[in-house]
């Protein structure tokens, strides 16, 4: 592990890939990381976007297969810097 590294967060990411891409699967919209952070885990905060199905030419998104790219690590230390700003 390295420095600064939240423990379990890998293993974390990976589960939630395996969830999102079963959540795909089943044709639904997947949910960034930001909103579900966003909602605190208040699951009631993001019940509306929820069992939403994707349109029937419409690609799914991998958030956890993307998170780490540039955007992702660009969000995450706005974040940090100023944690009111919602992305």
């Amino acid at each position: 592990m390295g420095m600064g590294e939240v423990v379990g967060f890998r293993e974390n990411l990976s589960s939630w890939g395996l969830w999102e891409e079963e959540y795909a699967r089943r044709g639904f919209k997947t949910i960034n990381l930001d909103d579900f952070e966003n909602a605190n885990y208040d699951m009631a905060r993001i019940k509306h976007l929820l069992g939403i199905k994707r349109q029937e030419k419409e690609e799914p998104v991998f958030h956890a297969k993307n998170f780490g790219k540039p955007r992702d690590l660009e969000s995450a230390m706005e974040r940090a810097v100023d944690p009111t700003k919602n992305f």
